[in-house]
């Protein structure tokens, strides 16, 4: 590993990835942060569907001292959230180094490489239990003895309930490692000590426990070549040697094996296999093989460095499709024909088609010990990288590998209905794509939240292999309403989940049409929903709504003022609130029409005012009008001389776009009339001022028994033109009709009416 890591540290770093696989980093560990750095495990899916793993080194630095390592989780859907859950002290672990697995109670179980309160100064490991609540438990300190040490493994569930493992020394005189047996609640017990030059020596890759119900695992060194062996070892303790390398065939065999579905047993080894030309270690570029049960081997592929990478890490992972999934230190056609990278590739199980997915270029540089990809429920692929490019170049990443073609998770669940009533028999079928292995057969079922009225779905559950898979199917008798989420987690390292609605109509959208509009009126108007999980969630999936409006995804209310007319066609999608959430959609439409015109309309239409001081009221009513562009003023024109227009203010608009007002119309004085008067006396100012009365007389008033009346007037106006007025106002009664315009404005709406008025005064 030092030698890795010493030359993972010589390479720079760029992420690239081949044309038809997407990758994306999920998480860049820090050394100045608490998160842990170098992960070397394999990522793994509890029941709650996120992903769980370790760093090794450096998972807290609060004490200013590099500590043991940490377990942290990521979300596996969202914001792919990252935590660190727990930080390994040395007296409880240190340095784990093997993937977690999840036992029957749902509890995380792993080993620690060194720590503990035992062996050396260092120690020599534990074993441990981890809660997803957060609860760390120690269940067993190794001692360095016939018990082993430093186990880089991770563990793998039994059909008997309890955990396997091996330690990578320890066990006899030579310390070439040991397999081990343990239960949830940490009884020890010793399988085998293995004798290097006959068995091999140094396993540090997890055991599978095949369809015949024996464990197979492989020794990194050892052997009569001192290149590696692969063993089989019954639960009772008898162990075999299948095959022992010979450098030709692969060499130091670095992860676990994976049984397919004809049976056979698939691994890789380290270096070795028919390529010598390799640049970094100057040997074979590392194989992948198979062997059976009965110890038939197979060479499936030699790895050439510039073609297709070198020194494979990690596990690999049989996905959905079938296909062997999993990882190389350097090289790969994506690498530019350099060894400054490490490629994701795949292949199928008897080694044809042997494909480079993508290249994780520069310092995404990958332990040849451990690692490697898993399978998530939504298909993509997950792994994790002992350094990536940042500040601190080898502190590692997570990272996901999205397949265009949209794999399906390695485990398919799904109800006959997706809805039922309470008290009714729910039909599940299960399906575990990469279930060959008794490992992966170990598959427990439980609910989300663990609710009571759920039904009965709990415990291992068992199939038949049949159609390529694994597969079985379970009746569930929901006792009360709700919406329950049924788990399946599988080897301990794979999950996978079915929703159902109890009592709860399916979720649909209940709004078929919707009200039509105005330009520049107000609108609004609500989608509802029914069935599901409220709360829901509201989108247009295609199409516009009108302009000027928008939806509230929360509440389904489209509002707003629309701003051009037309018709505007569109679908809405509703997404309900539950674990996995349910859609439904409609094809809807909203009309806008254009603006109306303004009006403005009185009544009466015709006033009559007949003397000074004496008013008149006709009532207007505005339609149309938009308010919201402003307030609304009025104004008259045509009016005689003397008279005023007053508006009331306006009433509350009944129905919304008509409104009323009273308009008063008075007269302050009589009608006016001037004469131009001459200013300086001369000869004809006094006829002037004679006949001045007498011409200002009314003609019906002008008889001979009127005449006296004017007598007294005719002398005062006679006298005041003789002394030189300008001019000359007097009262009179005159009848006319006046065209008055009266109008309406709301900032650039404008509408006006007629009204005629009539004026008779004395």
């Amino acid at each position: 590993m030092l030698r890795k890591l010493a030359l993972w540290m010589l390479l720079g770093f760029c992420w690239n990835a081949a044309a038809a696989q997407t990758v994306t980093t999920l998480h860049t560990f820090d050394i100045n942060n608490s998160d842990g750095i170098f992960p070397l495990a394999a990522l793994m899916q509890a029941s709650d569907g996120n992903l769980y793993g370790t760093t090794t080194i450096y998972g807290n630095t609060s004490t200013g001292l590099p500590s043991a390592g940490a377990v942290f989780q990521i979300q596996s859907y969202g914001s792919r959230q990252f935590a660190t859950l727990y930080h390994f002290a040395g007296k409880d672990g240190g340095t784990p180094a093997g993937q977690l697995v999840e036992g029957p109670d749902g509890n995380l179980y792993g080993t620690a490489q060194y720590g503990g309160s035992a062996c050396t100064a260092s120690g020599c490991g534990t074993v441990f239990r981890f809660s997803l609540d957060g609860t760390f438990t120690t269940l067993y300190n190794f001692q360095g003895g016939s018990d082993g040490s430093h186990p880089e493994a991770g563990l793998v569930l039994g059909s008997d309930g309890n955990f396997y493992g091996v330690t990578s020394d320890g066990g006899d005189t030579n310390g070439d490692g040991t397999i081990f047996r343990i239960s949830s609640t940490g009884a020890y017990a010793q399988l085998y000590a293995l004798n290097g030059p006959t068995d091999g020596a140094l396993p540090i890759t997890a055991l599978l426990q095949a369809s015949d119900g024996n464990f197979y695992g492989a020794a990194k060194g050892g052997g009569a070549n001192g290149l590696g062996t692969v063993f089989q070892i019954t639960p009772a303790g008898k162990f075999t040697v299948l095959h022992t390398f010979s450098g030709s065939d692969g060499a130091q065999p670095s992860s676990g094996l994976v049984e397919t579905a004809s049976g056979t047993l698939v691994g890789v080894t380290e270096i070795g296999g028919g390529i010598t030309n390799c640049d970094i270690l100057g040997t074979g570029c590392g194989a992948i093989f198979s062997v059976t049960p009965t110890g038939s081997f197979s060479l499936l592929h030699s790895f050439e460095n510039e073609q297709d990478g070198e020194v494979p890490a990690g596990n690999l992972f049989l996905a959905s499709d079938g296909r062997l999934y999993g990882t190389s230190f350097s090289g790969g056609t994506f690498c530019n024909n350099t060894s400054g990278c490490s490629a994701i590739f795949s292949l199928n199980p008897d080694g044809s088609n042997f494909t480079i997915l993508a290249a994780l270029t520069g310092n995404l540089e990958l332990d040849g010990d451990a690692g490697g990809l898993l399978q998530a429920n939504d298909g993509n692929f997950y792994g994790t990288s002992a350094s990536v490019g940042n500040a601190h170049d080898w502190d590692g990443a997570v990272y996901e590998l999205s397949m265009n073609e949209g794999l399906p998770g390695p485990i398919e669940m799904a109800f006959e209905q997706s809805q039922v009533p309470v008290n009714t028999p729910a039909h599940l079928s299960w399906k575990v794509l990469n279930g060959f292995s008794t490992t992966m057969q170990q598959c427990f079922a439980s609910v989300q939240g663990s609710p009571a009225g759920a039904g009965t779905w709990t415990g291992l559950q068992t199939g038949t292999i049949s159609g390529g898979a694994y597969s079985g199917n379970v009746t569930i008798t929901p006792t009360e309403e709700g919406t329950y989420v049924y788990i399946l987690t599988c080897g301990g390292i794979e999950m996978g989940s079915a929703p159902l609605a109890v009592g709860i109509s399916p979720l649909a959208i209940a709004t078929i049409s919707l009200p039509n509009g105005t330009v520049g009126v107000p609108y609004s108007a609500t989608l509802t929903a029914t069935g599901g999980v409220s709360p829901y969630t509201w989108n247009t999936s295609s199409g516009n709504l009108p302009d000027g409006l928008a939806l509230n995804p929360a509440t389904g209310a489209i509002s707003g003022t629309p701003t051009a007319s037309g018709t505007e066609n569109f679908a809405v999608t509703v997404k309900d609130s539950e674990e996995t959430p349910e859609t439904a959609s409609a094809a809807l439409s909203i009309t806008i029409a254009p603006a109306p015109i303004p009006t403005l309309t009185a009544n009466p239409t015709s006033l009559t005012i007949t003397d000074s001081g004496v008013s008149n009221v006709s009532m207007l009513t505005t339609t149309n009008f938009n308010l919201l562009d402003g307030a609304m003023r009025f104004s008259c024109s045509g009016l005689p001389a003397g008279a005023t227009c007053l508006f009331n203010p306006l009433t509350a608009p009944t129905p919304p776009d008509t409104q009323y007002t009273t308009l008063q119309i008075a007269m302050d004085q009589a009608e006016s009339v001037s004469l131009p008067v001459p200013r300086t006396p001369s000869r004809f100012s006094s006829l002037y001022a004679l006949a001045l009365p007498w011409l200002l007389l009314p003609a019906a008033k002008r008889g001979k028994k009127r005449l006296r009346y004017f007598a007294a007037a005719a002398f005062l106006l006679g006298s005041l033109a003789v002394n030189g007025c300008s001019n000359l106002t007097v009262r009179g009664s005159s009848q006319n009709t006046y065209p008055v315009t009266v109008t309406a404005t709301v900032g650039t709406q404008i509408a006006s009416t007629t009204i005629q008025l009539n004026v008779t005064r004395w």
